[in-house]
């Protein structure tokens, strides 16, 4: 197939099977905005993480350079294949992680930590209800982002 033609680019991929590589791209894209991010800001704490700084400076030129090169690749892809561009929002963008955060919370009370071992009997009392406090507030943030009006 003669890849200068691109009339032919229509033709190659069915609706669905673009659709599926748009989303393939867009997935590498963010995935390599987040790595930018991670090599501009330096060093992040949290409560119980902390993100270190251990890269040279020449290896951070070399991956930025290496980033700048697969949106370059992901830009002609778009555009030789006709890929739409989609607007993310980032009520949807929160509201599409919440859950996972969720079921990651629900999953780590006692009962479940059972299948690591035996518990002591007063790990329920102690665990329970702090989990079941950040299940409530990962749902509260999930009907927060549902509603309609929390958006401009």
């Amino acid at each position: 197939m003669n890849v200068e033609r691109p009339d032919l680019h229509d033709e190659v991929l069915n609706p669905l099977q673009k659709n599926s590589l748009r989303i393939s791209l867009m997935l590498i894209e963010r995935g390599m905005l987040e790595v930018d991010r991670l090599l501009s800001d330096g060093e992040h704490e949290g409560i119980l993480f902390r993100i270190t700084d251990d890269l040279r400076e020449e290896t951070k030129t070399d991956l930025w350079r290496l980033i700048h090169e697969l949106r370059q690749i992901v830009r002609e892809m778009k555009d030789r294949f006709r890929l739409d561009w989609e607007p993310l929002e980032k009520r949807r963008t929160i509201f599409g992680k919440v859950p996972l955060l969720w079921e990651i919370a629900a999953g780590s009370n006692a009962s479940r930590l059972r299948g690591y071992g035996d518990t002591h009997p007063a790990l329920k009392d102690l665990l329970d209800p702090s989990i079941e406090r950040l299940s409530d507030l990962l749902l509260r943030m999930q009907s927060l982002l549902a509603d309609p009006l929390s958006g401009r």
